[in-house]
């Protein structure tokens, strides 16, 4: 989740657990052990129609246990900057100019999670959602996840608030202002090392709402390898509705493929 976890790709959404979560308890803890890492990476398409696999984007995002309440991490990838699934074009951004690629080096963001009582997160961090023109953002976030026996709930708000060239924008990317992004996550686990996810939430500005709103909706599921690994694979539409100003529907479609690992 964002760094704020999802229950929805656990597996690369969030840090990935030391363990596997005790299914009898109805809450989890979403920070990391101290002296823990977690690196997931993700391989992010475009699936949209007329423009399949233009662009395609490898995504890395690392975090670190500084102790057992509060995690560190380094990540370029949409689902741990805003919480929600079916970003493209993030960095490293692969395929080229001329296939989707604006720049190989665009999103990069620092944030940090401190864990309240379970199962509340609080999140924070300063975010670069692009290198050129400069466009920095101060992300402030909550989070709770819970676990009821087969079933994952996970919520994610957050807000972000600009900081630079507030009064950007075009036809195709929302105002450079406030926007508040509520990506809600239910997951069933079919067995011990599969489950199945769904994402709904909505993304509005608050600067021209009506012509910048998005309810993404994404499905997927993750595989657990072990206490270590797990692999997740999530179809998105990023926009299946949406403001006037902004291209959507089923036309605009993704697929993320994501690897954890955590020790």
């Amino acid at each position: 989740m964002g760094a704020c976890a999802v229950a929805l790709v656990a597996a690369f959404v969030r840090p990935a657990a030391a363990e596997e979560p005790d299914p009898n308890k109805p809450v989890e803890v979403m920070t990391l052990p101290k002296g823990a890492w977690a690196v997931n990476a993700f391989i992010e398409m475009n699936l949209s129609k007329g423009s399949s696999f233009k662009p395609v984007s490898i995504v890395p995002d690392g975090w670190y246990g500084i102790d057992d309440k509060l995690s560190a991490g380094l990540v370029h990838s949409s689902i741990a900057m805003t919480g929600f699934v079916g970003g493209v074009a993030d960095s490293l951004c692969v395929t080229g100019i001329d296939n989707g690629c604006a720049k190989l080096y665009k999103t990069v963001g620092g944030l940090a999670r401190y864990r309240l009582e379970a199962p509340y997160v609080v999140e924070g961090g300063l975010v670069v959602s692009n290198t050129q023109p400069f466009l920095l953002d101060l992300k402030l976030g909550a989070g709770a996840r819970w676990r009821f026996k087969k079933y994952t709930v996970e919520l994610g708000p957050n807000l972000f608030v600009a900081l630079t060239q507030r009064s950007s924008g075009s036809d195709l990317t929302a105002p450079h202002s406030q926007r508040l992004n509520v990506p809600a996550t239910g997951g069933y686990a079919v067995s011990k090392k599969l489950e199945l996810q769904a994402q709904l939430g909505f993304s509005v500005p608050f600067s021209r709402a009506g012509d910048y709103f998005t309810f993404p909706f994404a499905i997927g599921g993750r595989y657990v390898h072990d206490a270590h690994l797990s692999v997740g694979l999530m179809f998105a539409l990023p926009a299946l509705v949406r403001g006037d100003a902004l291209a959507g529907g089923f036309d605009i479609r993704t697929l993320t493929l994501g690897v954890s690992y955590a020790k």
